[in-house]
């Protein structure tokens, strides 16, 4: 009989609980958060983050308080791993998994290389603090590093090859592990939709942050077809808020948007928020989801709308490509570097990008209402994929056995 996991977990926001709360059913998770020195380290910053007062933008306000993590020694809180989520285990004492979503180590400095047109990470090799990292990453207790998509795992690959030192290392512990994903539904028939020529279709646009997930394209690329389409576009995402890192819209645009939306009420439903049942359910009854977005490093609500049989509209970017094509939805190509990453940061690239989502949108939009039968094929496509692809079993058994030990190269997934 195999001994009972203790699985030590370091967040409890989204991405964890997709990703490493609650795989294995026959585990038990340990919340580590006030057991890890580095919470308690840097209690200043989560106290000015709390009062939302910090001085830092939001990637340095990351780096602050998720970074790193160290067990506190004197604290009894066995585990038998720690799982990680875009953090590295700086003790080497504590056998730990990472998930990573963009790269590690997590710096604003890299993040602008992989924003140029042609990323050169040649200067990571001048950092101490970051040769530490790939220190720890290669030693003996970190037993699998996960990233979420092929897109992570090139850009980790790249990072790792400046330390040939611990690069062997390294690779043999890394596995593309993508999300898992239960299907809503069984059958696409089960949603009792029609699909004839005409039907009103309904489309579904989930995300907190509407404007850096392409609302505004979206509305204008709408706006070309409210009079002689028939259609209902439903909003879960809060319009007043806007993105700090990044300027998607200017006020007086955000202004312009909440304006739109309220005076469009026929054809626009708009919610600030739904539960995540609701939400499921609303995806559930519609026939088309959207992710226009412009910058994404996965995009689980692709997955959660290919899973009720809802095929999706999203740009090319990042995971995207690897998660959604023409085939399984609709699939905007936009301008994008050698990793996949979107290129928008001067004022001309944006202009541009701009340009093409909402034309590419128009175009998808112009099809889906020309050939409706269409939807339901890719409907079939998508939820297939996901039942083979996103299998939450096949995951669980993936990640049991890297935390018991097996090596990456002995684990098997999605075969």
């Amino acid at each position: 009989m195999k001994k009972q996991l203790v699985i030590g977990y370091n967040s409890k926001n989204y991405a964890a609980k997709r990703l490493i709360l609650n795989k294995l059913e026959d585990a038990s998770y340990k919340d580590m958060r006030f057991f890890n020195f580095y919470f308690w380290t840097n209690i200043l910053w989560v106290i000015l983050k709390i009062l939302n007062i910090s001085p830092l933008d939001g990637d340095e306000q990351y780096q602050k308080l998720f970074s790193r993590f160290k067990k506190i020694i004197f604290f009894k809180t066995k585990v038998d791993v720690v799982h990680l989520f875009n953090s590295v285990n700086t003790s080497s004492k504590n056998a730990w998994v990472l998930t990573v979503e963009a790269f590690i180590p997590y710096n604003k400095e890299l993040l602008r290389i992989l924003e140029t047109s042609d990323p050169n990470f040649r200067e990571v090799t001048k950092n101490k603090n970051f040769k530490k990292i790939f220190e720890l990453l290669a030693s003996d207790n970190c037993k699998g590093i996960l990233p979420f998509s092929k897109c992570t795992y090139d850009i980790q690959l790249e990072l790792v090859s400046f330390f040939p030192q611990y690069e062997n290392k390294i690779k043999k512990k890394m596995l593309v592990l993508h999300p898992p994903q239960n299907p809503l539904i069984n059958e696409v028939d089960e949603k009792g939709l029609s699909y004839s020529s005409d039907v009103k279709l309904k489309f579904i646009f989930i995300g907190k942050h509407f404007y850096r997930k392409g609302g505004i394209q979206m509305l204008k690329a709408f706006d070309v077809f409210k009079t002689n389409e028939n259609f209902e576009l439903i909003l879960i995402s809060e319009l007043t808020k806007k993105d700090n890192n990044f300027e998607f819209a200017t006020e007086e645009s955000v202004r312009d948007t909440i304006a739109y939306v309220n005076d469009n009420p026929e054809w626009i439903t708009h919610h600030s928020y739904l539960p995540n049942d609701e939400v499921l359910n609303l995806i559930k009854s519609s026939h088309v989801g959207l992710l226009p977005t412009w910058a994404d490093t996965y995009g689980y609500s692709v997955l959660e709308c290919q899973a009720g049989g809802c095929p999706v509209i999203t740009t090319s970017i990042r995971a995207l490509s690897e998660i959604n094509s023409n085939d399984l939805g609709w699939l905007i190509d936009v301008p994008t570097n050698r990793f996949n990453h979107p290129q928008f940061y001067s004022k001309i690239d944006f202009n541009e990008f701009a340009k093409i989502l909402e034309s590419g949108l128009i175009k998808v939009l112009k099809d889906i209402f020309e050939n409706k039968i269409d939807i339901k094929k890719k409907a079939e496509v998508s939820l297939d994929r996901i039942k083979l692809e996103h299998n939450p079993k096949v995951y669980a058994e993936t990640i049991e056995n890297i935390y018991r030990g097996k090596l990456i190269n002995q684990v098997k997934y999605n075969e």
